[in-house]
Parts: structure tokens; C-alpha cells; sequence
């Protein structure tokens, strides 16, 4: 939480989602997405606490273990993270995810 209120933390994760870079988040670490408003017209999942605040942020909100949309990758809870591992990985070589 309180990362998400730290302008250096926003304006990098703009800046990724920006330059196309994988931009990752799992359990609450969308809100830090959220707060640098890059999830607007975005498909992504989030924890089920969260979730409404993803879609309040302009978000279509997908109750699936992990979502890619272009670059930006969210997964749910940390029995997720290896399809979110497995996400990445794709994106860092070159595919889509």
C-alpha cells in the first residue's frame, strides 16, 4: 500500500508500460498500477479483495489465475505465480506470454 504512494514507484511502472516493457503485478501489487493509471481499457485479475478497485480503475477484471494483456501480466494469489513466472519468461523472450 504503501508503495503505491511513492511517485518514483508510479512513474516507473508507467514508464514500463510505456516503453512496452513486461509490467507485472500479483495479489495487491495492482493497486500500484492503479495509482499510475495504466490500467484503463486493460484486461487483468487481481485478488479477490481488489478486484472492484481494478475495475474502478477502468478495467475489465478476469477471475483467472493469470492474465496477459500485451505487456501488462496480473495473476491473483501466490499459488499463481507460476503461470505468471511462466508469462514472463514468454515475454522476456520475445513472445506474447
Amino acid at each position: 500500500d504503501a508503495l503505491r504512494m511513492d511517485p518514483h514507484a508510479r512513474a516507473l511502472v508507467r514508464a514500463m508500460d510505456e516503453a512496452g516493457k513486461p509490467t507485472c503485478a500479483i495479489c495487491h501489487g495492482q493497486w500500484v498500477m492503479i495509482s499510475a493509471k495504466i490500467l484503463k481499457g486493460r484486461r487483468a485479475t487481481a485478488v479477490w479483495n481488489i478486484q472492484i478497485d481494478v475495475e474502478n480503475a477502468g478495467a475489465t477484471v478476469l477471475d483467472e489465475p493469470c492474465v496477459v494483456d500485451g505487456n501488462l501480466i496480473t495473476a491473483r494469489f501466490p499459488y499463481d505465480l507460476p503461470r505468471l513466472i511462466e508469462a514472463m519468461v514468454g515475454q522476456l523472450r520475445g513472445g506474447r506470454g
